[in-house]
């Protein structure tokens, strides 16, 4: 294991433990490397009153090598970090870090400045356009291109003038994130924002998004918006070579693999806000083995065994985030949903949360449910504070919505049934091509909600209206 964890460390952060280092150097050492890690350096309650020395003093040491001896991607990593800065100060992590709105706007001008030097030298420039454009790049493959963040990407990108580059691109960001309303209603204090992807967290973290949740299918489409989460998964497999020779015996150990992979991702982005609010903010919800649903034991074990994986890369992490590593000890800013389609869930509630482990009740459909699972968490809470251990977030997830989608599927379909076999034939060429088996199977892939998101869907009205008249 402990060479499994290595390979996770090694494409997040330094290997070795973090050295005594003043913020300055810290910096300075990891901007070359790990860009996003180098700029979250900042988002430390303790650098209040210190940003922009700190900022100086890292330009400082950097400023020789970067026009002499790095590399093109060292420079452009160098680049990206002063990007991150400029986002992160823009953004509200910094102010919930606790950073006077002047402190901010200084740092902010101040990475602006450092930004138009490196503009003003041919392989600084370059850097630049580098970094700007791998931003822009991750930010268009969220979702495939159909989202937000990608929407964002797009508005950012119109708007750069190659004659003032960094200015340009600083000012879109600003732009899009502090008119963005989400920024406004977070900033506001109207409400706590929390998404369910697996990528593009980074973006939305600015605009006030305080947590995430997912599943396996979030954790793998995660794999198909940024095709290099298999590079850093086959450095995992590299390491566990029974799992290529056994792959049925440890199937269930290659997908939590293959989870942490995609999803560490998230933890590290909300970590610094797991840390400046002793987890009450900044939590990664992770679904356990819905196999296990039933079983308190096999649930538990799992949990602990992803919290220790995840509990030694943070450590490593944390302390070169610039913080006390002992300070979030063996406590991974995760909580873990737990289904509540099973009496089991209520011990299984009570017995994480005891540990510490916070809990997200999922799969709960009415109040008596969600009543029943947060007095567990209660329960659980209370005993984890008389063993003086410091209790995490909880959260109750209310899937209403996907009884919904259940009636309206079973609704569609009985309409679609009704239609003559060549209007259904030609409407199943039309929508789902590949859809295959009886009709009532392709009448299954026809209204599933991918295809039919509602009963307002221009082709399904069309249809029905074509078949049965305005006055069905």
């Amino acid at each position: 294991m402990e060479r499994t964890i290595e390979r996770y460390i090694e494409t997040v952060c330094p290997v070795e433990p973090s050295p005594p280092l003043d913020p300055a150097s810290r910096l300075a050492r990891l901007a070359p490397k790990f860009p996003e890690l180098a700029a979250d350096t900042l988002l430390n309650p303790d650098l209040k009153g210190k940003l922009i020395q700190t900022i100086r003093g890292a330009v400082g040491q950097l400023e020789s090598s970067f026009t002499y001896s790095m590399s093109d991607e060292e420079r452009k990593n160098c680049c990206r970090t002063l990007l991150e800065i400029a986002f992160n100060m823009i953004g509200l992590e910094s102010e919930k870090a606790g950073f006077s709105e002047g402190e901010r706007e200084e740092a902010l001008k101040e990475a602006l400045s450092v930004l138009r030097e490196c503009e003003s030298i041919p392989q600084g420039k370059e850097a630049l356009r580098a970094a700007i454009s791998e931003i822009l790049s991750e930010m268009k493959k969220v979702m495939l291109g159909e989202s937000m963040v990608a929407r964002m990407a797009e508005e950012m990108e119109s708007s750069l003038d190659e004659n003032r580059l960094a200015e340009s691109f600083v000012e879109a960001a600003k732009k899009q994130i502090r008119g963005n309303v989400y920024y406004q209603m977070s900033k506001g204090g109207y409400t706590k924002l929390g998404n369910d992807s697996a990528t593009g967290l980074r973006r939305v973290r600015h605009l006030g998004f305080v947590q995430v949740s997912s599943n396996p299918v979030i954790a793998a489409r995660a794999y198909e918006e940024f095709p290099e989460l298999w590079d850093n998964f086959r450095k995992v497999v590299e390491v566990n070579p029974q799992w290529k020779e056994d792959p049925e015996r440890y199937a269930d150990e290659i997908a939590l693999h293959g989870t942490i992979t995609s999803l560490l991702p998230n933890l590290l982005i909300f970590r610094p806000l797991a840390l400046m609010t002793d987890l009450h903010d900044g939590l990664v919800s992770y679904q356990l083995n819905p196999l296990n649903a039933d079983n308190l034991e096999a649930s538990l074990k799992d949990a602990q065994e992803i919290c220790s994986i995840l509990s030694q890369i943070l450590y490593r992490y944390d302390g070169w985030l610039g913080w006390d590593p002992e300070k979030l000890k063996d406590r991974p800013n995760i909580v873990f949903k737990v289904a509540a389609s099973h009496p089991a869930a209520i011990d299984i509630t009570v017995s994480l949360n005891e540990r510490g482990i916070g809990t997200n009740n999922t799969v709960t459909y009415t109040v008596a449910q969600e009543l029943t699972l947060s007095m567990a968490e209660f329960e659980g809470m209370a005993k984890a504070i008389k063993k003086g251990i410091l209790p995490s977030q909880v959260y109750q997830t209310n899937m209403q919505g996907r009884l919904e989608d259940h009636l309206r599927e079973a609704e569609a379909e009985k309409l679609v049934m009704k239609l003559d076999d060549e209007r259904f034939e030609k409407l199943v060429r039309k929508i789902c091509p590949d859809a295959t088996g009886s009709r009532e199977e392709k009448a299954k892939a026809l209204c599933a909600k991918k295809n039919l998101p509602s009963l307002t869907t221009d082709w399904f009205v069309e249809a029905m209206v074509e078949a049965f008249g305005e006055e069905m």
